[in-house]
């Protein structure tokens, strides 16, 4: 499962560098209004850790790439051996957002629908519809496993064109989470703030 989700992470990444736009650096903050607390991917987007999670990754300084991403995890970290050898940590759960700037609202748009689909060769996945957040349409899956002890058999995605932004969040649970899943999802995606 490390090794598939490390996998995903990479061609999301990866198609995101080869595929963005070159997008300038900001001279300064364009939020100064956002709370300390809000952690912000790229120009436009922020993000809080819901409760009992902490930030354990980050990429946000603003770049001519366009990628931003954020792990948030609760817990904590048991280490493990992957299927390759490599070492991991696994957390009770785990919050994975990325953001992808884009050229156009189009290109966001179908990098969403890229991103749906290349969840589907890594979890057995169900729509489980969408909802608004931020002003825009999220699209939903709940996400199943498919191999057996895998670290993270369970959890949630979400994925949608904040303009000519595209933002995949994955929520992903081990087996010692004893939390509410959709709980804790719907915290964290209505906790997110959008600004031009």
């Amino acid at each position: 499962m490390m090794k598939r989700l490390f996998a995903l992470l990479m061609v999301l990444a990866l198609s995101a560098l080869l595929l963005s736009g070159c997008t300038p650096a900001p001279a300064e903050d364009p939020h100064p209004e956002w709370p300390p607390e809000i952690l912000r991917l790229g120009y436009h987007l922020g993000a809080q850790a819901p409760e009992g999670f902490e930030a354990a990754e980050m990429e946000d300084t603003p770049s001519y790439t366009g990628v931003y991403y954020y792990t948030f995890t609760r817990g904590e970290g048991l280490p493990i051996k992957t299927s390759m050898g490599g070492d991991a940590l696994i957390y009770e759960a785990q919050i994975y957002i990325l953001l992808l700037s884009n050229k156009s609202e189009a290109q966001a748009a179908g990098r969403i629908d890229e991103w749906v689909q290349k969840e589907t060769d890594y979890f057995q996945t169900s729509e489980l519809g969408s909802r608004t957040y931020v002003g825009s349409e999220f699209r939903i899956l709940s996400l199943t496993a498919t191999g057996e002890n895998e670290p993270y058999p369970y959890g949630r995605a979400a994925f949608a064109a904040l303009g000519a932004d595209a933002v995949s969040i994955e929520f992903l649970c081990s087996d010692r989470f004893e939390g509410d899943a959709d709980a804790v999802f719907e915290e964290f995606l209505s906790g997110l703030i959008y600004a031009e």
